[in-house]
């Protein structure tokens, strides 16, 4: 049997991998914050348009939504 304490332990450990994916996480938000900061000062209020509408008439029929967790496999 697994005393608390050790149970504990063993969900606060974190792996080598686990800390450089949370911390590549963190530096690429905060550089992607970074690279907007000066287009969303310099975006201003939309104007409206005359119609009140849009542009042009929507043509989609069907949208696809792909969701790919992760990238390509690194096994050839």
């Amino acid at each position: 049997m697994i005393s608390k304490d050790s149970a504990r332990h063993q969900q606060l450990m974190t792996t080598r991998r686990q800390l450089f994916g949370r911390a590549a996480l963190g530096l690429g938000t905060a550089s992607l914050a970074n690279l907007m900061r000066d287009d969303l000062h310099a975006a201003g209020l939309p104007k409206p348009v005359a119609g009140g509408g849009l542009h042009h008439a929507p043509t989609a029929k069907r949208v696809i939504y792909l969701f790919m967790s992760g990238g390509p496999s690194q096994h050839d």
